[in-house]
């Protein structure tokens, strides 16, 4: 699941490019829940606690609360982050 995400960065960022900045709003909608995305499977991946604890997986509070307040860069320094691991 999480390789096929990676597939699909590159999609991501011409997507959001392609979003005329006259919509802002829609931007930022679309970056922070991009950004949270990423967040989460990096949690993820190659993390055997997923399987065998009985806990929930879930990203920070604080990192919840940076990802609100630069939701853009945060989504595109993500996904460029993927890319480059590729």
């Amino acid at each position: 699941m999480v390789s096929n995400v990676k597939k699909h960065s590159d999609a991501l960022i011409k997507y959001y490019d392609a979003v005329p900045d006259r919509l802002s709003g829609y931007k930022k909608f679309y970056s922070v829940n991009n950004a949270m995305g990423y967040s989460t499977l990096r949690l993820i991946e190659d993390n055997p606690d997923l399987f065998y604890l009985n806990q929930k997986i879930k990203i920070k509070k604080k990192e919840v609360l940076k990802i609100l307040a630069v939701s853009e860069s945060s989504f595109l320094d993500s996904a460029k982050l993927v890319l480059s691991k590729r």
